[in-house]
């Protein structure tokens, strides 16, 4: 048998589903198609509130003898999926706790529960747990139900092998779903891998090999026991959690007890205030699993507490919502509360994330601070903060977080140290221009690509180089005219740098104008008005056109380009191209953008053009797009560089499909007769 008890432990049709590893509609479809055969779907053991529970032993061996499903261990993996006595989620939360608790004490204890009375294991959890700080309760409140829980802990640990892989499997996958706190703020292993790495990389920078590991947050845990994992079985971990009583802080407390992760309360006082003394890495995300819905302004207060009581010796890695760290604030009062926590001068890097490290919310971006100390020796109009926006890198790429882990240590040093280290993903920027901009912090970040200029010294160089060649017919074409020459950067304003595409068109400066949509066999037309879609953007596909009068009488609302308009598209890749001519007719889902004459801020259509073309393939959130600026003074030399170098490429690209003309024609008429082709006059023979 499964199980001892299987009356007390049922299955759902949508856990069914995920136990045999198919989609839900496939389960109904073995119960009709099956129903009349010999061997049909196990019957209902009840019906509670219209939802049908099933034996699972039985479902387990039904699926057993037909094969059915995709999973070869379902026998082994039931357990992961099972409910106890048909309850419903809210209970699910109540026997999840006790689970939980029960399996604290096998670790605590080494021993199976299944032989003890609830009397006996009542006395064990006492003897445990005189303070009922984290399982005494837990155990009492599962009342009639807390033996057969016993043997379902001592089964399910049977499956999972050990009772600290099976707290972690309860914790992150079945049971997880049904505690909401928990499910909300689950964080994906890379998240969680590159903040435990980071807390250890800092903790091994500042020196201090006693360090503490702090999570202040109400039920935060799944970073320390990442640190833990971080670090490896031989270290000694001490850490420090929130001494709270609700549920989900007492869940921290006895996760952390199954891993053997020696830990100390963190007194916390009414009003979010406490105190650390010593060497210590705090690790902290919000919101936390004890209040999944904390509002923006709670964050930051919450964050602000750790910076008050932070001193030299301490830092911190913290990782919450992107619009709470690193986007522009919904309102004067968070962008205050953010301006006063980065005056302080301890928030070292911030670094926007990319999506989908919140499995719960796909869609939502993460931001991280690193918090160190404070630069008091440097002047507080010269300080700085580094900022990154890896919203459309791969932290699972090989390298990428091992390279974002060095760059974020390293960017808690001072002055010399930041100068002599080779960022890969941050920038140092102002403070004050952060504080002075208030909106994104991570708008003039860009992470390098493939192609990438090298530093202003080698670029001059190598520009005058080609230049020269060119001008020395090394090509065997007339050079662009073009003055170039070093800038002297002293008592020079920095460039204006990058900015992110969403914010430029808030700003007024670039204006999003939609594509027009259009019937395609209106598309057909052998000349007209030039169309540009996604396919003349990403796949060079051959001209299309719509006749003018066409486009004129049935879409009387349509819009042609400008020249200058920059064309792009997000799908299936980032794409983009300078309509020169204009009057094209922009079919969406392309759309245009439209820098503004008058105040382009810096903006010029074929840089704007480079940039979305330099995006990697999965960037397809456009308000995120970093973008170059360029000096108000420089616009229009490049701009006018730009056009000569564009003139020379065209004639350039005429003269190579001439010759190509030529070669197939030499080609043709020496191997039909119809040309008699004779050695040049000084012949290579004998040279």
């Amino acid at each position: 048998m499964l199980v001892s008890d299987p009356a007390t432990l049922r299955i759902a049709l949508s856990d069914v589903a995920l136990l045999a590893q198919v989609r839900r509609p496939v389960v109904s479809t073995w119960r009709t198609r099956r129903a009349g055969s010999d061997d049909p779907f196990p019957v209902p053991v009840v019906t509670q509130g219209g939802q049908d529970w099933f034996d699972v032993e039985e479902v387990v061996a039904w699926l057993e003898r037909t094969g059915l499903g995709n999973n070869d261990s379902v026998r082994d993996d039931a357990m992961a999926y099972v409910s106890l006595g048909g309850s419903s989620r809210g209970s699910d939360a109540q026997s999840f706790a006790g689970l939980t608790a029960l399996l604290c004490v096998k670790v605590i204890t080494g021993e199976a529960l299944t032989h003890l009375s609830a009397e006996a294991l009542l006395d064990l959890a006492d003897d445990l747990d005189p303070d009922d700080t984290y399982l005494y309760t837990e155990l009492e409140a599962l009342d009639h139900r807390l033996e057969p829980l016993a043997r379902y802990a001592d089964l399910y640990t049977s499956a999972a092998y050990n009772p600290v892989d099976a707290f972690e499997k309860l914790v992150t996958e079945h049971f997880r779903r049904h505690v909401r706190g928990q499910a909300v703020v689950d964080l994906a292993w890379p998240a969680r891998a590159l903040a435990a790495a980071t807390a250890v990389a800092l903790a091994a920078d500042a020196g201090q090999p006693t360090s503490v590991f702090v999570d202040p947050t109400p039920g935060g845990s799944d970073l320390l026991v990442s640190v833990a994992r971080a670090l490896g079985e031989d270290a000694t971990l001490t850490t420090m959690t929130a001494g709270q009583t609700d549920p989900a802080s007492r869940l921290a407390c006895r996760r952390l007890c199954v891993h053997d992760i020696v830990r100390a309360p963190l007194e916390i006082a009414e009003d979010g205030s406490f105190e650390v003394q010593g060497p210590a890495v705090f690790v902290a995300q919000y919101p936390p699993p004890a209040e999944p819905e904390m509002p923006p302004g709670r964050t930051l207060d919450a964050i602000d507490q750790i910076v008050l009581q932070m001193d030299d010796t301490q830092r911190a890695v913290v990782l919450a919502p992107a619009p709470v760290l690193s986007d522009r604030p919904t309102g004067r009062e968070l962008d205050e509360l953010r301006a006063g926590i980065l005056r302080s001068g301890r928030v070292r890097a911030v670094v926007r994330l990319p999506r989908g490290l919140v499995p719960s919310k796909s869609r939502q971006s993460l931001a991280l601070w690193v918090l160190g100390r404070a630069l008091d020796e440097v002047a507080i109009a010269d300080r700085w903060t580094m900022v990154g926006d890896l919203v459309d890198v791969d932290l699972t790429a090989e390298g990428v977080t091992d390279d974002l882990v060095t760059d974020l240590a390293a960017a808690t040093h001072g002055w010399p140290a930041v100068r002599a280290h080779a960022f890969r993903f941050l920038r140092r920027v102002s403070t004050s221009t952060l504080l002075a901009g208030g909106g994104e912090l991570v708008a003039q970040a860009r992470v390098p690509r493939k192609g990438d200029p090298a530093p202003s010294t080698d670029l001059v160089v190598r520009a005058i180089s080609i230049r020269d060649r060119l001008a020395a017919g090394a090509y065997d074409s007339a050079a662009p005219t073009i003055a170039i020459a070093a800038r002297d950067q002293r008592g020079q304003r920095p460039p204006p740098g990058m900015t992110v595409l969403g914010q430029a068109i808030a700003d007024g400066r670039i204006h999003l104008i939609g594509g027009n949509r259009v019937d395609p066999t209106d598309l057909r037309a052998r000349a007209g008005h030039r169309v540009l879609g996604p396919a003349e953007l990403t796949m060079g596909a051959p001209a299309r056109f719509i006749d003018r009068m066409v486009f004129a009488s049935k879409y009387p609302a349509g819009r042609l380009s400008e020249s200058g308009d920059v064309v792009f598209c997000t799908s299936p890749r980032p794409a983009a191209l300078v309509d020169h001519a204009g009057a094209s007719v922009v079919v969406s889902p392309a759309r245009i953008l439209r820098i503004r004459n008058d105040d382009p801020g810096g903006h010029v259509a074929n840089v704007l053009s480079a940039d979305i073309n330099a995006l990697p393939v999965g960037a397809k959130t456009w308000k995120t797009w970093q973008v170059r600026r360029v000096p108000d003074e420089q616009i229009m030399p490049l701009v006018d560089a730009l056009d000569d170098v564009q003139r020379h490429r065209a004639a350039l690209a005429d003269r190579m499909s001439q010759l190509d003309e030529l070669a197939d024609l030499i080609t043709q008429g020496a191997t039909t007769g119809s040309l008699d082709l004779r050695p040049p006059a000084t012949s290579r023979k004998g040279q």
